[in-house]
C-alpha cells in the first residue's frame, strides 16, 4: 500500500512533500502567489481546504501539499507523507541546490464556539496581512476558510497556511521556511 492510501486511512488531509515541481494545472486553484528570495523562486497556490507551496533554486526543486485528494495528487516525487493528525514536523536539504526546507504542520479539533472565533480571527488576521484566502461551504453548510500568508525575511522565504475545515471541527495549521542553500 503506499503511503498516501495509509494516509486515507487516517484521515482525509495530508501533507505531501516532493522533489519536483508540482503544476497549477492540477488543482483547482482560487488564487496565486509568486515571489523571489535571493537565488530561490518561490510560487504559492491556495485552494478550498488544501495549498501548495514551491521553491525552485538551480536545478533543485521542492514542493509542498496539503490536500484531502489522495487519490488525486502526483504519486512521484514523494520526499514525505503524512496524515494531518496531531503534530508533524519535517525537514529536508535538496541535494542538488542546497536549498533547505522545514516544515511543521499541526491539526486540532476545536468546538464550534472556538471554531467561530478562529474563523473571524484568521478572517482579520488575513485582511491585515493581505494573505491570501478562499472561503467555501462546507458539507454542513456552514463558511469554511483557507489563509495562506508568504513573507519574505532576510533570505528565507516563510509561509503560513490555515485551513478551517467547520464540518469537520478541524483548523490545520503549516508553518514553512525555505532557506537557500550555500
Amino acid at each position: 500500500m503506499s503511503a498516501i492510501g495509509r494516509m486515507a486511512e487516517v484521515g482525509a488531509h495530508h501533507l505531501v512533500v516532493y522533489d519536483k515541481a508540482l503544476h497549477p494545472e492540477l488543482f483547482p486553484v482560487r488564487s496565486r502567489r509568486g515571489l523571489r528570495v535571493g537565488t530561490v523562486e518561490v510560487e504559492a497556490w491556495l485552494m478550498h481546504g488544501s495549498h501548495m507551496v514551491r521553491a525552485t533554486r538551480l536545478t533543485g526543486c521542492v514542493s509542498e501539499l496539503l490536500s484531502d485528494a489522495p487519490g488525486g495528487v502526483p504519486m512521484s516525487g514523494v520526499i514525505s507523507a503524512a496524515a494531518c493528525a496531531g503534530e508533524r514536523e519535517f525537514e529536508h536539504t535538496c541535494k542538488a541546490s542546497g536549498m533547505r526546507y522545514v516544515c511543521s504542520m499541526q491539526c486540532e479539533t476545536l468546538p464550534s464556539g472556538l471554531m467561530r472565533s478562529t474563523l473571524r480571527e484568521l478572517e482579520e488576521l488575513a485582511g491585515e496581512t493581505g494573505a491570501m484566502t478562499a472561503a467555501w461551504t462546507g458539507g454542513d453548510g456552514r463558511a469554511c476558510l483557507s489563509v495562506l500568508e508568504t513573507a519574505r525575511y532576510g533570505q528565507e522565504f516563510h509561509a503560513h497556511a490555515y485551513h478551517v475545515l467547520t464540518w469537520q471541527g478541524v483548523v490545520i495549521r503549516t508553518q514553512t521556511m525555505v532557506r537557500p542553500g550555500a
